[in-house]
């Protein structure tokens, strides 16, 4: 079993080489490569569970699973695969489960949440959106320091609800506010060796939000300096109040 562990590890390695274009392609042969990949390294994740107890292939296995499963989200966004299922939902819901989800990712930061109980509800594919939620609060936590605070804000403008997600990292410049939606871009702090990822989280978090009919902003005073993703969405005509709201963990 170690050696089939070690020979799955190599082989998805070759496959995030071939991935890591930006020209990458949406069809059908691409997209059956990547599900068939994916579905065996989470076969093989169930069967070899007592071998990868070193952390190191464990936390190597959960990176590259990680990474092929983003491919495999913006294949299906790039080829139309994906159509949202749009439904009545709360954000604090869609907020709450993102957290518990992302707990681990997230331990090392205190977080601060503010998720007023009187928002209106929204109609939203709660898949996507949890979704594109989870990508922003991995996104915070890889390019902030251990102990720093993460935000996570919601209120009402202008007959839209508005999510800002805030982290006290490395900061965006100026150029990049828009390019770090870009597929497969990383951006400075990534070049300095200060955190690894597929560069592929804020462009899948833009598609989803995108299909939900809203939209994904970056906002950032520049390097050192933090960074926060805004995320507008429609309030639907006649929606009414929530009556939970998300709460500090």
């Amino acid at each position: 079993m170690r050696e089939l562990v070690e020979s799955r590890l190599n082989r998805l390695r070759e496959v995030e080489q071939l991935l890591a274009d930006p020209q990458l392609p949406a069809d059908q042969v691409l997209f059956r490569q990547l599900n068939a990949e994916y579905k065996q390294l989470r076969e093989l994740a169930q069967m070899a569970e007592p071998y990868l107890k070193a952390l190191a292939h464990r936390e190597e296995a959960e990176r590259l699973g990680s990474y092929i499963g983003n491919v495999l989200d913006l294949t299906r966004i790039r080829s139309g695969q994906i159509a949202p299922r749009l439904e009545l939902v709360e954000l604090s819901d869609i907020i709450n489960e993102a957290l518990r989800r992302r707990g681990r990712v997230l331990a090392g930061h205190s977080l601060y949440v503010e998720i007023p109980p009187d928002l209106p509800m929204l109609r939203l594919d709660l898949f996507l959106m949890e979704h594109a939620v989870m990508n922003v609060l991995d996104n915070a936590a890889k390019y902030s320091p251990a102990g720093s605070r993460v935000s996570i804000v919601a209120s009402e403008q202008d007959g839209e609800v508005v999510l800002d997600i805030a982290d006290c990292g490395s900061g965006v410049p100026a150029g990049d506010l828009e390019r770090v939606f870009d597929a497969f871009y990383r951006g400075t702090a990534h070049a300095a060796g200060a955190a690894a990822g597929s560069g592929l989280g804020l462009a899948i978090c833009r598609a989803f939000v995108t299909a939900n009919g809203g939209s994904a902003t970056m906002i950032s005073a520049g390097e050192g300096r933090g960074a926060t993703v805004r995320l507008r969405l429609p309030v639907p005509a006649g929606a009414g109040a929530t009556e939970g709201s998300a709460t500090d963990d």
